[in-house]
């Protein structure tokens, strides 16, 4: 970590803004699948989420830092990465859950994940 404090301290502040982004923002709008102690690469997760049925995803890199630092019902593992649908040629974006920072992955990596979708709105009529 003192080789790369710059690197370290963009992270972290690149992770707090988009937690509280989607805090401010989307929160109450998402429901997420149970927590899995699966792990797996990135294209079996977004399979599995994709497969689990309508408008499953995986959660985008700010539903993520903002599910991890803002839902106290949640059951992370802890000290592991976690998938997000995030992506960059063959990276894939994610959160460290032991730093509580953003983490960034080779595609074929063995992570965790979960799955969320916008919740159903009732219409009354």
């Amino acid at each position: 970590m003192r080789k790369y404090p710059l690197l370290i301290t963009g992270l972290l502040l690149c992770t707090m803004i988009a937690g509280i982004y989607f805090w401010a923002n989307q929160l109450d709008r998402i429901e997420v699948m149970s927590f899995t102690m699966e792990e797996v690469d990135w294209y079996h997760a977004d399979n599995i989420c994709s497969q689990a049925g309508s408008g499953w995803t995986l959660p985008s890199i700010s539903q993520l830092i903002g599910l991890f630092y803002f839902n106290p019902d949640a059951s992370w593992n802890r000290a592991t990465d976690y998938w997000s649908e995030t992506r960059i040629n063959n990276y894939g974006f994610g959160l460290n859950t032991r730093l509580g920072i953003l983490s960034f992955d080779v595609l074929h990596d063995q992570d965790h994940f979960i799955c969320v979708r916008d919740k159903q709105l009732l219409v009354i009529r």
